[in-house]
């Protein structure tokens, strides 16, 4: 009983598409679009990162090792499709 239920609750959870853009394929413009969003969501991570740890009443840097942390996580199996 236990694995069935178990089973079919895995069964919820859907692997990621891992294929790059499989529509526009990798470009150099593609690349640069990519690179300058990544690094415009990390500046905008790192104050909302230590203001959340303020609040928490920890070390900032924790704040931002749990941001990165997160983020790599979810880079690693897929976020929500946007």
């Amino acid at each position: 009983m236990k694995r069935a239920l178990l089973a079919s609750f895995a069964k919820g959870f859907a692997m990621p598409d891992l294929r790059w853009m499989p529509d526009e394929g990798l470009t150099a413009g593609r690349l640069r679009i990519e690179l300058l969003s990544g690094l415009t969501v990390a500046l905008a991570l790192v104050p909302e990162a230590v203001a959340f740890a303020f609040v928490a009443g920890v070390h900032p840097l924790v704040g931002l090792y749990a941001a990165f942390l997160v983020g790599l996580i979810t880079a690693l199996i897929g976020g929500l499709r946007g």
